[in-house]
């Protein structure tokens, strides 16, 4: 198995490669990095190791999209920006709350997918969980690779000589449309819960526990054709730059983090952001700036 590098190695080198005036490379695919030098190449993988049975059920699934053009039916545009995956109720900070709980869709983009009509039934029932063959990053990269994106920087030293971007785009707009179904979903959901709201987070909406409110969310994914399930939570504690999440009988609690405002361009979104911020905090020597930025992560 080829090593896994860090962040922090990735940026070390390039800081270095940039300060001797070398020529190297930097390749992101899918938020996943590999800088690229004469005389090495470092990689950092965001996803877990897939075995071969869900290599090959990702191809199966691209395959079957793109061999029944599926694409065809998908007429109406998403861009990436059209997507809100995050939307929080800001609380002051050292605000504490407890006795609230979590709905969350149970495998969204994976029914999604189904509901949309992407995925043949066959294909469904083989990659939902329940059958424990297909794991949850499996499905994601499975449809995700319908919108696969490769940017490549080539730099002399600490200046960029050409950039290339390589995209899906036969197929791309099937998944910015799951994803603006399960965005879409989520916002009725928001509105349902009222003011019990607290956040939702890509799938999973936080709220007061409310029986009223809850019913009332829960139809909405009924509604949808969505499974779902309820979970209580201990407890959330709101702070300047985020909230943490204490889930019952776990002493670790979840951190998460306000959505930052990206940058756009002509095109929308800018979804190769994060490797913008790389380039540019390597050049400006910005390297623990944005080592910590990394630490926080933002959405998957």
């Amino acid at each position: 198995m080829k090593r896994q590098h860090t962040i922090k190695e990735i940026i070390d080198t390039a800081a270095f490669m940039a300060k001797r005036g070398e020529e190297w490379q930097l390749r992101s695919v899918n938020s996943n990095y590999e800088l690229i030098t004469p005389s090495q190449t470092l990689r950092h993988l965001k996803r877990k190791d897939l075995t071969p049975r869900e290599l090959g059920f990702i191809r199966r699934v691209k395959n079957y999209v793109i061999k029944n053009e599926i694409h065809c039916k998908f007429t109406e545009i998403y861009m990436p920006s059209d997507v809100k995956y995050v939307w929080v109720n800001r609380q002051e900070p050292n605000t504490v709350m407890d006795d609230v709980l979590e709905i969350d869709i149970d495998e969204a983009y994976w029914q999604t997918a189904y509901l949309l009509g992407v995925i043949p039934e066959g294909l469904y029932n083989e990659g939902r969980k329940e059958n424990g063959q297909i794991s949850k990053v499996a499905r994601l990269v499975a449809l995700g690779s319908l919108a696969k994106k490769t940017s490549l920087y080539e730099f002399k030293g600490n200046k960029i000589v050409k950039r290339k971007v390589e995209r899906m785009e036969l197929t791309e707009n099937v998944w910015y449309t799951i994803c603006k179904r399960v965005s879409d979903v989520m916002g009725e959901a928001m509105m349902a819960a009222g003011k019990d709201f607290l956040f939702y987070w890509v799938d999973g909406i936080y709220m007061r526990n409310t029986p009223e409110a809850m019913s009332r969310v829960a139809k909405v994914f009924t509604d949808w054709g969505y499974q779902w399930k309820v979970r209580p939570i201990q407890k959330i504690e709101f702070e300047v730059k985020g909230f943490k999440v204490y889930d019952i009988g776990v002493s670790e609690p979840r951190p998460f983090f306000y959505p930052r405002k990206r940058k756009r361009t002509d095109h929308g979104l800018d979804e190769e952001y994060n490797l913008h911020e790389l380039c540019n905090d390597v050049l400006k020597g910005r390297v623990k700036h944005y080592s910590e930025y990394l630490k926080q992560g933002t959405r998957d």
